[in-house]
């Protein structure tokens, strides 16, 4: 009898020994939080860009019609290559978004996984 309570009290224990460590797990959950936090800001940082992209593009084309309506092809060419710089910038930032959108999604998945852990 007091050797079978000895084997599952040894037992027991290899199994809080193998467990995750709860400091280890506290490091990793900060790290995870502040990078999901970084990613909210870049992605505000992205969002705030594409706005001011759309922006650009609206006064680039009308630039570019206003160019176009009193036959000045100068201003009308700057304009349309106003509008077309700021669709590739509204590009870039809403694949950067998109990317950012990805990893935030992967980390609060770890951060359920780490949280599951520690409770």
């Amino acid at each position: 009898m007091k050797s079978i309570i000895l084997c599952i009290l040894a037992i027991a224990l290899t199994l809080v020994a193998c467990g995750p460590n709860k400091a280890k797990l506290n490091a990793e959950l900060g790290a995870v939080e502040g990078e999901m936090i970084s990613i909210q800001n870049a992605a505000s940082r992205y969002e705030a860009e594409m706005g001011k992209a759309g922006v650009n593009a609206v006064f680039g084309l009308l630039a570019g019609a206003q160019g176009l309506d009193n036959g000045n092809y100068r201003e009308a060419a700057q304009g349309a290559n106003s509008a077309i710089d700021a669709g590739y910038d509204a590009d870039l930032a809403s694949k950067s978004l998109d990317q950012l959108k990805q990893r935030y999604g992967q980390l609060a998945t770890r951060r359920a996984e780490i949280l599951k852990l520690l409770n």
